[in-house]
């Protein structure tokens, strides 16, 4: 799945983040999307890292990776949007390079 295989509404919320994060090496591979209230996820990958970015009533963060994992990176919360989002995500990403 690439960025144009996004729902528009998800592609025009995020589509920076899918950008660095394709950079990165991460693909998104499954999109869920709720129309009526705007809430979606998007599955991403690369090799073992796996990962999903939530968007649920306006707020963002980011699932299927354990509390133990996020919380001393500072992702273990919402976020107000995708931006206040991105930055602790690529440096966890990027700190996984070797993975």
């Amino acid at each position: 799945m690439s960025i144009t295989a996004l729902p528009s509404p998800v592609a025009r919320e995020i589509g920076t983040l899918v950008q660095a994060l394709a950079a990165r090496g991460l693909v998104p591979v499954h999109c869920e999307q709720s129309e009526s209230f705007g809430n979606f996820e998007v599955g991403f990958v690369r090799g073992p890292l796996s990962f999903s970015v939530v968007r649920d009533r306006g707020q963002f963060h980011v699932d299927r990776v354990e509390r133990e994992v996020l919380e001393p990176v500072g992702l273990w919360r919402s976020f107000s949007g995708v931006r206040s989002l991105e930055l602790p995500l690529l440096a966890w990403v990027e700190s996984h390079a070797a993975v």
